[in-house]
């Protein structure tokens, strides 16, 4: 997990992948942030998979060519149709400690600062925000 917020996206992508070939693998979008989808255009190696669940309804810039033929990347969305199964599996990937999910929680409210969380929130200041109940 890279929280752009703390660190540099591309050095990031760099020195986790140096070993293993040129950019990710798999990336998986889950902010809903537009630019961010398209940033990952830039991060993925050719084959790669991005697996998008973030929420976002503008409009992306893509050049089909060369963004996604040419490089053979794979672009899945991923929504809920299994959802509490997918429920289950996240909630054992976390407790088990498989994915730590913490450089990208950027700040955390209590239920009577909700305005507060979701001003945060909407104006992009944070990665993820989370309202945690009192």
């Amino acid at each position: 997990l890279i929280n752009p917020k703390t660190n540099s996206v591309v050095e990031k992508v760099k020195d986790i992948t140096k070993n293993y070939g040129r950019g990710a693998g798999v990336i998986i979008e889950a902010s809903g942030n537009i630019e961010a989808l398209e940033e990952a255009l830039k991060y993925i190696r050719l084959g790669g998979k991005i697996i998008v669940l973030g929420h976002t309804d503008n409009p992306l810039s893509l050049k089909p060519s060369s963004d996604i033929v040419l490089r053979e990347v794979q672009i899945m969305g991923l929504f809920g149709r299994e959802i509490w199964d997918t429920w289950e599996k996240t909630e054992r990937i976390l407790s088990s400690g498989e994915l730590n999910i913490e450089p990208i929680i950027t700040h955390r409210f209590s239920l009577s600062d909700f305005d507060k969380a979701f001003k945060t929130a909407l104006s992009g200041e944070g990665c993820k925000v989370l309202l945690i109940p009192e």
